[in-house]
């Protein structure tokens, strides 16, 4: 469970997220799972490509999850973080801060960002990527329905 931006300007309420919750959320099957840090720059330029995919895969069965993890100063990311993050860089899709690190201690990093792709109907991970990659967002167009 993380702490939580829903993804809309006008909510300014955060709230705990758990994965399972995306399917309640709408028709989706698979979930991209977006782990970012302010100090990243490849982190950055994902964030100026995912709203327009977000446009097309949402109506396609795929879900974006971005998790802002660390700050500048790699320490953990806060609501405030977040919020900068947003202003910064249009966001249409779930936004989340990590503050206690965990996305990272589960899963690890040699790079950011790292993208995880997650099949929702038994949410079994079926990749990860780690460092800027566009093959990911080609991976996980093909997963999604036509």
């Amino acid at each position: 469970r993380y702490a939580a931006w829903p993804g809309d300007p006008a909510v300014d309420e955060y709230r705990a997220f758990d994965l399972q919750e995306i399917r309640t959320q709408g028709d989706f099957d698979f979930a991209l799972i977006n782990i970012a840090a302010e100090w990243c720059q490849g982190c950055r330029i994902e964030a100026n490509q995912l709203p327009p995919l977000n446009e097309e895969w949402s109506t396609r069965g795929g879900f974006i999850l971005s998790v802002l993890t660390e700050q500048t100063s790699t320490r953990p990311a806060s609501r405030p973080h977040v919020d900068a993050w947003v202003s910064n860089f249009p966001t249409n899709y779930s936004m989340v801060h990590d503050p206690e690190t965990g996305i990272i201690r589960t899963f690890g990093y040699d790079t950011l960002p790292l993208n995880i792709l997650v099949r929702l109907e038994d949410m079994r991970i079926i990749g990860a990527i780690y460092g800027e990659d566009p093959a990911v967002f080609d991976q996980f167009e093909n997963l999604l329905r036509p």
